[in-house]
C-alpha cells in the first residue's frame, strides 16, 4: 500500500499488521457464514497485536449498528494503551451489489485507512481496495 511520506515506518507496520489481522480473522468466518460480526484489534504501546472481543451477549438481537458502536467504544477505552486500532466487519456495497470485509485502521500518529475486500467466490481471488479512513479514536491528535 502507498502511505505517503508523513507516516513513520513503525506506524506503517502497525497499520499493515492490523489490516492483515482483520482480513485473516474474517476468512474462516465468512467461509462458514454470510454474516461477519465486528472484530476489534489493537497494537499496544509495547507493540503487541491483540484481538479484542465485543460482548455480543449485551446485544442479543445481533444488531450490526449496535455491535459496531460497542466495538468502537471498546477501542476508545483501549486507546490510552494503544499505538493503533482496527475494526474488521462485514459491509454491503449496494452500488456494486456485493458483500465485503471492511477493515478500518487508525494510528495515533494521524493516519486512518479503510480496506475493502469482496467476500471470495469459489475459485476467485478478491482484490482489495484501500481508501483514506475516518479518524474516530484520535480525531485531533498527531502525537
Amino acid at each position: 500500500m502507498t502511505w505517503g511520506t508523513s507516516l513513520s515506518e513503525s506506524a506503517r507496520r502497525d497499520l499493515e499488521a492490523l489490516i492483515d489481522a482483520g482480513l485473516r480473522a474474517a476468512d474462516p468466518i465468512i467461509a462458514d457464514a454470510r454474516w461477519l460480526p465486528p472484530m476489534p484489534f489493537v497494537v499496544t504501546l509495547g507493540g503487541e497485536l491483540r484481538a479484542l472481543a465485543v460482548d455480543e451477549a449485551a446485544q442479543p438481537d445481533r444488531n450490526p449498528v449496535r455491535l459496531v458502536g460497542a466495538a468502537i467504544r471498546l477501542l476508545r477505552e483501549e486507546a490510552i494503551e494503544a499505538r493503533a486500532v482496527a475494526l474488521a466487519t462485514g459491509s454491503r456495497l449496494e452500488a456494486d451489489r456485493t458483500d465485503v470485509v471492511e477493515v478500518w485502521a487508525e494510528h495515533r500518529e494521524g493516519a486512518a485507512i479503510t480496506v475493502l475486500r469482496p467476500y471470495p467466490r469459489r475459485g476467485a481471488r478478491a482484490d482489495e481496495r484501500a481508501y483514506r479512513g475516518s479518524r474516530l479514536i484520535w480525531p485531533g491528535s498527531n502525537d
